[in-house]
């Protein structure tokens, strides 16, 4: 077939390969004659761009509603909420979306972090505020790609935020350095009931000393819901400067914290290296779960689910792997232990398979980023015959029939 050129410039006739290597070069190309705003959506590979974990949202291993008082990581994996001076707990959920959400949903987006407020019946206090955030190790930011004492070298995040009120909202950016913090604020205008599609590119600072390179937290984005004055003194937007914990931002408007039920929700966060925000990187569920398992992992555990050895007739324990290794030996929260065959419970069965009379104490020991030990002491004597032998930890299902799980955390 013959290769025709139009007078529009479409060439046409030209098959997959068709062209041999070296016929365009560098040199017969400009810088940036081809960016990510004249190629469709889908049009190449954009694999490993979104530095950001979950940022679809479709990974929630400790639930998808939590509405209880603890704070930080509850709900959707990766995205941590703090607050003080609520007169009510905010509720934190994995929102199910639908055709309804116009913006998102057309994107392929299937899920969001929601957060509802509670009566805040006090009013709006000069100490009260309410954020969350989503974190990066040092490590990752340091490899990223990015400069972060070159101005000319910036980061992009994008992501989707709706709010059930009409407010301007000040979110930030911050690095962590050897020896100090910085912060970069900027706002964001919402629309009542209205998805909108949020972008900002950020760029280096040539104040910036050598930033975190370890597992230890480097970089976040926080979402600033509300703070009161004691954190506000006519912050300066967009530009980096030192952390002041008195300063996060311009005076809020706390229309969102003092109403009823408000909520805020957000997904299709992506977080890149260069000045364009390019399509997201929607990732299988099977991948957005293993990057989120570094951070927390939900060990779940069925009927015999580990062979343990005896160490006298009283005490056992029994080794426990993770799936992948985790950021640091994380903390390690075991289900009901405290009698044997209930609902949801872990228990060492006897060396004959049966339970022991006496229930003893269960505690995990010897944690480390790849394995555990679940130990057993101070079951009824002769339980487990003599030491060597061989016994399991058996765990029994919730009375919904879920199962049995060990949690294990090492967020940052």
């Amino acid at each position: 077939m013959a290769v025709t050129i139009t007078g529009d410039g479409v060439v046409t006739g030209l098959a997959v390969g068709g062209l041999p290597d070296g016929v365009i070069d560098n040199g017969c190309m400009a810088d940036d004659a081809i960016d990510s705003a004249e190629l469709a959506d889908g049009a190449f590979p954009l694999s490993f761009r979104n530095l950001m974990a979950n940022g679809a949202c479709n990974v929630a291993q400790r639930a998808t509603s939590y509405t209880g008082d603890v704070q930080g990581y509850q709900s959707v994996d990766r995205y941590s909420i703090f607050w003080a001076g609520a007169d009510a707990i905010i509720e934190r959920h994995q929102e199910t979306l639908t055709s309804s959400d116009t913006g998102p949903w057309e994107k392929g987006f299937k899920h969001a972090y929601k957060l509802v407020n509670g009566n805040q019946s006090g009013g709006a206090g000069a100490a009260d505020y309410v954020e969350f955030q989503t974190a990066l190790e040092g490590k990752d930011v340091c490899n990223s790609g990015w400069v972060p004492t070159d101005t000319n070298s910036k980061l992009t995040l994008s992501y989707w935020a709706k709010s059930s009120v009409a407010q301007t909202f000040y979110m930030r950016f911050r690095v962590f350095l050897a020896s100090t913090q910085y912060e970069y604020t900027y706002s964001v205008a919402l629309s009542a009931n209205t998805w909108t599609k949020v972008t900002k590119t950020i760029p280096g600072n040539s104040n910036f000393s050598t930033i975190i390179s370890t597992n230890e937290k480097g970089f976040f984005h926080s979402w600033s819901l509300f703070h009161g004055t004691d954190k506000t003194n006519n912050k300066t937007l967009d530009e980096w400067a030192v952390k002041d914990n008195a300063n996060k931002s311009p005076d809020c408007t706390s229309t969102w914290w003092t109403t009823d039920d408000a909520t805020f929700h957000v997904t299709g966060v992506q977080l890149e290296v260069g000045d364009t925000a390019t399509p997201f990187e929607h990732r299988t569920y099977a991948d957005e779960l293993a990057r989120c398992q570094r951070y927390c992992q939900r060990v779940f555990l069925r009927a015999y689910s580990a062979t343990a050895q005896a160490f006298s007739d009283s005490t056992c324990a029994a080794p426990v792997w993770l799936r992948t290794e985790m950021r640091a030996a994380p903390t390690v929260t075991l289900p009901n232990t405290t009698s044997a065959n209930s609902a949801g419970q872990i228990a060492f069965t006897n060396h004959t398979g049966s339970w022991p009379a006496t229930h003893g104490t269960m505690s995990a020991d010897y944690i480390t980023k790849s394995k555990f030990t679940v130990s057993g002491t101070g079951f009824t004597s002769a339980s487990f015959g003599a030491a060597g032998n061989a016994v399991q930890l058996y765990a029994t299902a919730h009375a919904d029939g879920t199962n049995a799980s060990i949690l294990c955390s090492a967020d940052i």
